[in-house]
């Protein structure tokens, strides 16, 4: 028999296997982010302090709780997935990205208003990055950046545009020098970078409010966290999102599933959108 969970405040959350599935079928359902079992400790050590602080007996309370069609019930449902998603970024991750999307810029048209989307944009740095690519090519006028993610913690750090200043370690000189004022003993983001983001909370697997069409899209290190089918139907609404001869960035890591018709290769995680 299979020892009920208990829960400690240091230790994090024991949790019994029907507990996890449980768990992994509803944050799936939620957000299409599939679990394994390597993330039952990361689980644990996320959700245990909360479930304490609520002073549920387990996780299989704390989880009818979440299910529930309440008030309360959505607002910890958001909770509970701020804490169980990971958001691990950094500027102008694969660099080749960037160079890329500059040369893209450069190609449009003097007239086109360019909109661009980094669809998981975590704390910020992908869609300042995407900024500071833009704020140095013709378009910069022109172009607005529309960057989502699901974390409400993530978006608030990325709206506030203040890091550490070890977190802009790496960035190119020429970049730099428009991106950041020092305040506070952190590095702020330039204002006119600043006014070329909007940020917003999307779940991908969701409704998405905007039409587009997008010059480019860059939605990396995210698609590994879903299964073949999901992957499948967000890769296909990314190409009937992108406009023609427009690009989709994704994961060094990661490729789009075989068979999707409409974008073709260009470099390893880069595909563009056929005319």
């Amino acid at each position: 028999m299979t020892a009920v969970s208990k829960l400690g405040q240091s230790n994090g959350l024991g949790i019994r296997d029907d507990e996890f599935a449980r768990l992994c079928r509803l944050l799936e359902g939620w957000t299409g982010i599939r679990l394994t079992e390597t993330k039952r400790s990361l689980v644990s050590s996320r959700l245990a302090a909360r479930i304490h602080e609520l002073s549920f007996p387990d996780l299989s309370a704390y989880l009818d709780l979440l299910e529930t069609k309440t008030t309360q019930g959505s607002a910890e449902r958001r909770h509970a997935i701020n804490q169980l998603t990971t958001n691990k970024t950094s500027f102008f991750r694969d660099p080749s990205h960037f160079e890329l999307l500059d040369k893209h810029l450069r190609g449009l048209d003097v007239e086109t208003s360019v909109s661009l989307w980094s669809a998981g944009c975590s704390s910020g740095q992908e869609p300042y990055s995407m900024a500071m690519t833009v704020a140095r090519s013709p378009a910069a006028t022109r172009t607005r950046i529309l960057a989502t993610d699901l974390c409400d913690e993530a978006l608030a750090t990325a709206r506030a545009g203040a890091y550490e200043r070890d977190a802009t370690e790496g960035i190119p000189t020429e970049y730099f020098a428009v991106g950041f004022e020092p305040r506070g003993g952190k590095l702020l983001v330039q204002p006119r970078l600043r006014s070329l983001v909007s940020f917003a909370r999307l779940n991908l697997v969701g409704t998405w409010p905007m039409r587009g069409p997008f010059h480019a899209v860059f939605c990396r290190n995210v698609m590994i966290y879903f299964d073949e089918p999901t992957r499948r139907r967000l890769v296909e609404r990314f190409r009937d999102i992108v406009a023609p001869g427009g690009l989709l960035f994704v994961g060094s890591a990661e490729a789009i599933p075989a068979g999707i018709r409409g974008l073709d290769y260009v470099v390893p995680s880069v595909y563009r959108r056929s005319p």
